[in-house]
């Protein structure tokens, strides 16, 4: 099945499966293949996969999943005024269900080279030509939310359904001629840049890398390599970074935008008061000299 959107042409599987996208500028490029969900974990059972059903017009198809007797989702996509991606989540079980895992499967091809942003309500997608030449396919998110960005597309994450109830994911795709049009003023919470000179040394730690405790704390040790502590390890509660080669660095410690309904973020807290506003969520730091202080201060 082959539709029209624009400038772009979109193949579809009766799987449900999106086999191509691509653009009439660059007819022999292959942007972007599925587009799909990938296994459905409901209740912590993964669900057998079913054929779909499949109701086609000049410019949407609908693939329908029934799991009967526990869900059914109905992806659809339309083409009249850009691509749009639409899943819909019921639960047709007569108590309340979770979807602990879902995902929209997303595999750039022809060595194109994607770039996602996962962060809650907020969410993005987009794929450029290897050689930077254009156009852009981007995504953006407008309803649901999505918990990861990840190598194979996008997780939903957990999503709870009382019987009866529905949940809606939906994506809009467009064409820009450049990345700067399709993030121009979009995602203000989202820094724009970060410099690094050439040559400067880096450490990281995301959410999913950090060791937490039965009460979602967590303790970031840092220190050159040869002063590691030994129980510096997610084993011992303890998420160990690099100091890097030099004494002189600098730690950052990045807060995300909180809900409205949380009280004690950084930015309700006022200037030498932070401690006072954050309470239990203050961030605190102890200098210990050498890594045996630390084995025997913390043991594991």
């Amino acid at each position: 099945m082959i539709f029209r959107s624009g400038p772009g042409q979109i193949t579809c599987a009766e799987s449900g499966r999106v086999t191509s996208v691509r653009h009439e500028s660059r007819p022999g490029l292959n942007y972007l293949v599925g587009a799909e969900l990938g296994p459905l974990q409901v209740d912590g059972q993964v669900l057998d996969p079913v054929e779909p059903e499949v109701m086609a017009d000049v410019d949407e198809v609908e693939f329908s999943f029934t799991y009967p007797g526990r869900l059914k989702v109905v992806v659809r996509h339309t083409f009249a005024a850009g691509w749009g991606v639409r899943a819909a989540f019921s639960n047709l079980a007569a108590t309340r269900s979770v979807i602990s895992r879902a995902a929209l499967s997303l595999e750039p091809r022809d060595g194109c080279v994607a770039w996602s942003l996962a962060m809650g309500v907020s969410g993005a997608y987009s794929i450029s030509p290897a050689d930077g030449a254009g156009p852009l396919l981007g995504g953006l998110l407008r309803l649901g939310s999505i918990e990861r960005a990840s190598p194979n597309g996008l997780e939903l994450g957990r999503i709870d359904l009382d019987p009866g109830a529905r949940y809606v994911l939906q994506l809009q795709w467009d064409w820009y001629a450049t990345p700067e049009a399709f993030g121009r003023d979009r995602h203000p919470e989202v820094p724009r840049s970060t410099y690094l000179i050439e040559g400067d040394y880096v450490q990281l730690a995301v959410d999913e890398d950090v060791a937490v405790d039965r009460r979602d704390r967590f303790q970031i040790v840092m220190s050159s390599t040869p002063s590691r502590p030994s129980n510096a390890t997610d084993k011992c509660g303890f998420t160990w970074l690099s100091w890097g080669p030099e004494p002189k660095h600098i730690a950052i410690m990045r807060n995300m935008l909180p809900a409205k309904r949380f009280k004690h973020s950084v930015q309700s807290a006022k200037l030498d008061h932070e401690e006072e506003a954050m309470g239990a969520y203050y961030p605190r730091v102890r200098y210990l000299a050498t890594a045996e202080a630390f084995e025997q201060k913390y043991g594991c």
